[in-house]
């Protein structure tokens, strides 16, 4: 059997590494760590031009149609990167409960 990633799945790992270490080093997260809202809400928008917020959620639904490794590849690199905004959590936990109108809203 191969584990491998596929090759799809390698870009959305190498694009999320890229775009996240160079929007968040480790002073910039250490700087929001620091701030008020303890993150960057602006970047919740970037996270979603980029598609990661619907990455599982059916094309019908307004996703991309992907399953839950290309999800866990995301999760991985945001952890990586020491992302400061709430992906796990809205993606991770709250997305699955949501249908219809709202989950059109978040993705």
């Amino acid at each position: 059997m191969d584990f491998a990633f596929s090759e799809e799945q390698e870009m959305l790992r190498s694009g999320a590494r890229q775009f996240l270490t160079k929007r968040f080093p480790p002073e910039r997260v250490a700087e929001l760590a620091q701030s008020e809202d303890g993150w960057d809400p602006s970047s919740w928008k970037e996270i979603a031009e980029l598609g990661w917020t619907g990455l599982s959620v059916s094309e019908d639904d307004g996703g991309a149609g992907m399953g839950f490794l290309e999800e866990a590849v995301i999760f991985e690199e945001t952890g990586y990167a020491l992302y400061p905004g709430p992906y796990f959590s809205t993606v991770g936990l709250a997305l699955p409960a949501l249908n219809g109108e709202v989950l059109a809203k978040v993705v």
